[in-house]
C-alpha cells in the first residue's frame, strides 16, 4: 500500500494557521462557559485570578489544542514528532543549553536593570497555598502538552518530508514565534519574551536533531522548575522584610 504524500508546504502553513484560529474560537468558547457556568467573581478578581481559575485555563487551553489536531494531522498527511526514545546526550545536551541560557538572560538583565515579569496575572498568596499543585502544573504538565503542540504537532508538520535546511529554519522560527506569543500576557511580560524566544529556539533545535519531544519536554520543566523555585524564594524574602 503506498502512503499517501503530504500536501504542499503552502498548504500545511495555511492550515496550521486555520488550526490556530480553530483552537482559539475553542478556547474562548469554553472560557464564555465556564465563566457563565461559575460566576467570574468566584474565579478572579479585577487584576488576578486565582488558583482554581488557573488549573480551568489550563485544562481549556489543553482541550482547545488538542481536539483539532487529529483534524490538522488527516489534512496534511504529515507527521508529528511523538515520545520516542532519546538519547541521554540530547536530554543533557537540552537541559545544559537551557541552563546556560538562563544564565546568560540573569546576567544580561542584571546588567541593565530589568526584572522580567510573568505569570502577573496570578494571585502570588494563590501559588503558595498551592506550591505542590503548581509545581506539578508548570513542571509536569504544561512541558508535556506544550511541546507536543508547537515542536511535535507543528513543526512536524512543517518539515515532514523535507529536505531543504531553509525550510525546517523557517518553520522553526514560525513555531518559536508561535510559542512566544502565547505567553504574551501585557505590557509587563514584554521583558520576558526574549528568553521564552531563547528558550523555544533551543527546543525546536533539539526536537531537530533527536527526532523526540522527550529532549525538549525535560529542558522545558527544567527551566519551569527553576523559574518556580525562584518566584518561591523571592516571595519569601519579600514577605521577612
Amino acid at each position: 500500500m503506498t502512503l499517501a504524500l503530504p500536501r504542499p508546504l503552502w498548504q500545511r502553513y495555511v492550515a496550521v494557521l486555520v488550526y490556530l484560529l480553530i483552537a482559539m474560537v475553542l478556547i474562548q468558547i469554553a472560557g464564555i462557559l465556564l465563566f457563565t457556568a461559575v460566576g467570574k467573581g468566584q474565579l478572579a478578581s479585577e487584576n488576578t485570578m486565582n488558583f482554581r481559575m488557573v488549573i480551568y485555563s489550563m485544562v481549556i487551553q489543553m482541550m482547545g489544542f488538542l481536539l483539532p489536531a487529529p483534524l490538522l494531522l488527516r489534512f496534511t498527511r504529515a507527521q508529528n514528532y511523538t515520545f520516542s526514545p532519546a538519547r541521554a546526550a540530547d536530554i543533557l545536551l537540552a537541559c545544559g543549553l537551557i541552563f546556560a541560557s538562563l544564565i546568560f538572560f540573569n546576567i544580561l538583565y542584571g546588567l541593565l536593570g530589568v526584572e522580567p515579569k510573568q505569570l502577573a496575572f496570578i494571585d502570588q498568596n494563590e501559588i503558595q497555598q498551592h506550591k505542590s499543585a503548581f509545581v506539578a502544573v508548570t513542571v509536569i504538565l504544561a512541558p508535556g502538552y506544550e511541546e507536543w503542540v508547537f515542536r511535535g504537532l507543528l513543526f512536524g508538520v512543517l518539515v515532514t518530508g523535507t529536505e531543504k535546511i531553509r525550510h525546517v529554519i523557517f518553520a522553526a522560527l514560525f513555531c518559536m514565534v508561535l510559542f512566544t506569543a502565547i505567553h504574551y500576557e501585557g505590557a509587563h511580560s514584554l521583558t520576558a519574551l526574549p528568553p521564552i524566544l531563547a528558550i523555544a529556539a533551543i527546543f525546536q533545535f533539539v526536537t531537530w536533531r533527536s527526532g523526540s519531544l522527550w529532549p525538549a519536554v525535560c529542558a522545558h520543566a527544567l527551566q519551569n522548575l527553576i523559574y518556580a523555585v525562584a518566584m518561591f524564594a523571592r516571595y519569601a524574602v519579600e514577605n521577612t522584610k
